[in-house]
């Protein structure tokens, strides 16, 4: 069994309250996403999905802060199982829920108010290379790379289906790679609300949209 690491929700000198459980190949930038975006206002829902969620960092964070009742998390990569059960159940959280998908291709559950996704940010082999050639080792091709963008127009393709008319999309994106034009390209019915810079020296970016209805 390999060894769970714990970031916890709330901090302190002994440690913390509500873990998150994870592995260390599991963790694809979750925390700094959060340090990031801790100040930021985002807006009120009922109901939450995490897509390309790893152990959750991100959906667990703004369930915490924000009260959500319900939490649905996404992801493609079956041995997060064990990460997300157990800290469901030490925190025993009953209503978060986990499901096993590429994008929405195998996802069969409940749509919900907002998305929020760290998505891989490269859309090729080539820009990997680029990529790992600047930044220190340790870094995921799986976690990193959506060769052609094959995820991202099977998820914004598919996006009406899963994502309640008017409801937000928030997205953690790399401008040297995948731009917010390329995004409204994928689906024209992604009405841009704000953007920023989180890390401009290597163009890291959030973004918020609202999913209008179709005509």
């Amino acid at each position: 069994m390999r060894e769970f690491y714990t970031y916890f929700l709330e901090k302190n000198i002994l440690g913390g309250k509500f873990p998150i459980y994870y592995r260390l190949d599991e963790n694809g930038g979750g925390p700094l996403f959060i340090e990031k975006l801790k100040n930021y206002n985002f807006p009120k829902v009922n109901s939450l999905m995490e897509m390309c969620s790893g152990p959750g960092f991100i959906g667990y964070w703004l369930k915490h802060k924000y009260k959500i009742p319900k939490l649905i998390l996404v992801d493609k990569h079956e041995p997060l199982t064990d990460s997300i059960q157990k800290t469901n159940e030490v925190n025993e959280w009953n209503d978060v829920s986990f499901f096993i998908s590429d994008a929405f291709e195998q996802y069969d559950g409940e749509s919900v108010d907002m998305i929020v996704s760290n998505p891989p940010h490269l859309a090729s082999d080539e820009q990997w290379e680029e990529y790992i050639s600047k930044m220190p080792a340790g870094q995921n091709y799986r976690v990193l790379v959506d060769a052609d963008l094959d995820f991202h127009k099977k998820f914004l393709g598919k996006l009406s289906t899963y994502l309640n008319p008017n409801g937000y999309l928030a997205l953690w994106e790399n401008d040297g790679y995948i731009d917010i034009q390329t995004l409204q390209d994928i689906n024209p019915n992604l009405k841009l609300i704000e953007w920023f810079y989180t890390n401009e020296d290597v163009g890291l970016y959030f973004v918020l949209f609202q999913l209008l209805p179709n005509p």
